[in-house]
């Protein structure tokens, strides 16, 4: 009987030697860690998703924009709204907002709008025709 308590007693403090060393050296994990561990994999995910989001709406807002109607055909000598862009780009480069295609008193224009900075935007009317920059002014 003795012999059977003595070989209870070596396996029990075996497995307590065994377990209190797998969580020392991190391979076994305590409930308080598993729970904190499942905590911060849920945050993990959260974070990812509101970082894909974000990511999302700066691609959304980094495109360049089209003209409000279609831009009329580089064959009649006009300038497109790409070529536009390209334009008021040279004098101030950033982040292009809105292009506009408008006619004003028998010329056509595109009205370019730059964001340079969050607070500072610079605005730009092109000559649809020749190209040339009409008017620049920064806000």
């Amino acid at each position: 009987m003795n012999a059977i308590r003595f070989f209870l007693l070596i396996v029990l403090v075996s497995v307590l030697i065994g377990g209190t060393a797998g969580v020392a050296l991190g391979i076994y994990q305590t409930t308080q860690e598993k729970e904190t561990a499942t905590a911060d994999e849920a945050k993990s995910s959260q974070d990812q998703q509101k970082e894909k989001e974000t990511d999302k709406e700066k691609e959304q807002h980094t495109e360049e924009p089209k003209a409000k109607e279609p831009p009329p055909p580089a064959a009649d000598g006009k300038i497109t709204a790409e070529e536009a862009a390209r334009i008021a780009r040279k004098q101030a480069d950033g982040t292009i907002r809105k292009i506009e295609w408008e006619e004003e008193e028998d010329q056509a224009i595109y009205k370019v709008e730059i964001e340079l900075s969050e607070e500072e935007k610079a605005k730009f009317e092109i000559d649809a025709h020749t190209g040339e920059i009409l008017l620049a002014e920064r806000d």
